[in-house]
Parts: C-alpha cells; sequence; structure tokens
C-alpha cells in the first residue's frame, strides 16, 4: 500500500539537501581560493566562498521558518539562497564541479520556495491522488 507524501517532511527533506550541498559548496570554493595560484582567481573564490557563508545563513534561516511555520520567510530565505547562489556562479566559471553544486543548490531552493506556498495553503495538491494516477 502506497502512502500519502507528507508535504512537512518533504520540505524538511529539501531543506536539509540543500544545506548539504551548501556546505560542499562552501567547502569547495574555500578550497579553490586557498589553492589558487594568481590574486584574480583567490579573490572570485573567496568571494563566492562568502556568498556561500550567506548561503548557509539563509538556509539556517529557512528551516527555523519552517519548524515555526512562518512560509513566508521560507520562501523569502529560499529566493534569497537561490540569489546568492546566482552570484557565485558568475565568478566561479572555470570550475564545473562549482557550477554543478550551485545548480543543485539552486534546484533545491526553487523546491523550497515552491514547496513553501503550498505549505501555506496557497495551492491544493493531493500527493497521494497523484501517486495513484501516475500508475
Amino acid at each position: 500500500a502506497a502512502e500519502a507524501v507528507d508535504l512537512r517532511s518533504a520540505s524538511l527533506y529539501v531543506i536539509n539537501v540543500a544545506h548539504g550541498n551548501a556546505t560542499e559548496g562552501k567547502f569547495q570554493t574555500t578550497r579553490i581560493a586557498r589553492g589558487a595560484g594568481d590574486p584574480e582567481t583567490r579573490q572570485r573564490y573567496n568571494a563566492c566562498s562568502k556568498d556561500y557563508t550567506d548561503v548557509l545563513l539563509s538556509l539556517a534561516r529557512a528551516k527555523k521558518s519552517y519548524s515555526s511555520g512562518n512560509y513566508s520567510d521560507l520562501k523569502s530565505n529560499g529566493a534569497i539562497v537561490i540569489k546568492d547562489v546566482q552570484d557565485c556562479d558568475t565568478k566561479a566559471t572555470d570550475s564545473t564541479y562549482v557550477l554543478l553544486i550551485n545548480q543543485d543548490v539552486v534546484d533545491t531552493s526553487r523546491i523550497i520556495v515552491i514547496l513553501a506556498d503550498y505549505l501555506a495553503g496557497k495551492y491544493w495538491f493531493d500527493f497521494y491522488a497523484v501517486y495513484y494516477l501516475g500508475k
């Protein structure tokens, strides 16, 4: 028997996935900055690392917003994450791995923004019905 998807649990899971990806982004950008031979590359990746510091802070705030049921702030923090990671994209143009991490964080944050609207009651969605319709 299939179980209905619990929207709150799914939302927390996505926030945690985004946080894990962002932690990897912070690690990689810091690693590249420290190992950079030229000052321009070091400066770009240090700036990207600072973007990820902001991303991790916004995700921590998103988790608090989720826990308190403040879905408007959850959505806002998800949107801030997207902007900060896109800022990093303009600096990390020569690291395919960082760009992939950035895309993962943006994708999961877009899901956070959408789920925040569902949690706030802006949309009605029956995951259980969709599960059976998909069979």
